[in-house]
């Protein structure tokens, strides 16, 4: 469970640094636009909807049976949320301001 809420906070940690704390680009609005921005929007928030999942269904022992079935699911879509992240990152900001 501390695993868990540890990947919560630094989960949520990326996101207030994203949004807050880093100064956007003047290329921010076409990045956001794209389809591809929406598409790993998509699995982030999914995956946070996941982590909040395995806490409560961890913590609710009706649901412990369930718990077990959708870790992987879970961990799926973290791990395209970090793939398609990474994307955006390195090959539309990165690559595109040059």
């Amino acid at each position: 469970m501390t695993l868990m809420t540890v990947s919560i906070v630094i989960e949520v940690l990326v996101v207030i640094g994203f949004s807050f704390l880093m100064a956007p680009s003047p290329r921010r609005p076409a990045l956001v636009a794209l389809p591809f921005f929406k598409i790993h929007l998509t699995f982030a928030v999914t995956t946070l909807v996941g982590i909040a999942w395995q806490l409560a269904s961890r913590a609710t022992p009706r649901l412990r049976w369930l718990h077990r079935h959708t870790g992987p699911y879970v961990v799926l879509t973290w791990s395209l949320a970090l793939i398609t992240g990474i994307y955006n990152y390195v090959f539309l900001y990165l690559m595109g301001s040059r």
